[in-house]
């Protein structure tokens, strides 16, 4: 089995319909996508209380429904992975905020991560620490000003030497990698833009080895991205069938 390269093919060749028990092996990750305005809401009966909690707190209709059913879903994937019942699932929550699976369930053969962007969401899964995200084109921003405070010099004087259009393609591939990336370590940027470990007993920095960081496809008008402690042997991209 060959690597995912840095450039994937397009989405029309990479993603279809996903198996509905499905097997991960070791050094595979599995990535899902889903139109979460077409996903059923029979899935946020798996919500626990504080995510119920939390999806009546939010003003707009919309977003809360998308939030809502990209966080039930992800539970009935994993429901489907680990055999296991999708409402009964509890998290816990990493020093960076990064979930993971928390109780009875055995919780250390799977890592998982979420990202959504408008209404697609991205679910990866595999062994070992991963991340991904995606970032859709969705508002006017000011890409060389928000690259030169987020990426390192050389990347931000890249992006602000390209053209309106390619730059704003390129910061979108830039970010959803560096999102990815961040994500895959479950850290927090230091304040010189690096990341790193903070030991809790003497709170010193110690340098993390550097995931692996690919793209994944996508439609024009957005970016996606996949972060893996080590290069994996394959990735399996999959869609959600409604």
């Amino acid at each position: 089995m060959s690597p995912l390269v840095e450039e994937a093919p397009s989405a029309s060749t990479q993603w279809v319909p996903g198996p509905s028990s499905p097997l991960l092996a070791s050094r595979e990750v599995h990535v899902w996508r889903a139109d979460l305005d077409c996903v059923d809401d029979c899935v946020l009966a798996y919500l626990s209380r504080p995510e119920q909690e939390r999806l009546a707190g939010f003003s707009k209709p919309a977003a809360g429904a998308r939030w809502g059913r990209a966080r039930g879903l992800l539970r009935s994937l994993l429901g489907a992975y680990l055999d296991a019942a999708p409402a009964g699932l509890t998290f816990e929550f990493g020093g960076g905020g990064k979930p993971r699976l928390a109780g009875p369930v055995p919780s250390a053969s799977i890592c998982f991560n979420l990202s959504h962007s408008g209404p697609l969401a991205l679910f990866a899964f595999a062994r070992a620490p991963v991340g991904v995200d995606v970032e859709l084109d969705r508002r006017p921003i000011d890409e060389a000003a928000v690259a030169a405070r987020a990426f390192s010099p050389d990347t931000a004087r890249s992006i602000a030497a390209l053209d309106p259009r390619d730059r704003r393609r390129e910061f979108l591939r830039a970010w959803a990698r560096h999102e990815a990336e961040l994500k895959c370590r479950g850290g927090r940027l230091t304040r010189t833009g690096r990341h790193g470990h903070t030991d809790s007993g003497t709170r010193r920095q110690r340098p993390r080895q550097d995931p692996w960081v690919g793209d994944l496809p996508l439609v024009p008008g957005g970016a996606a991205a996949l972060a893996c402690a080590a290069p994996p042997h394959q990735v399996r991209c999959w869609t959600c069938t409604p």
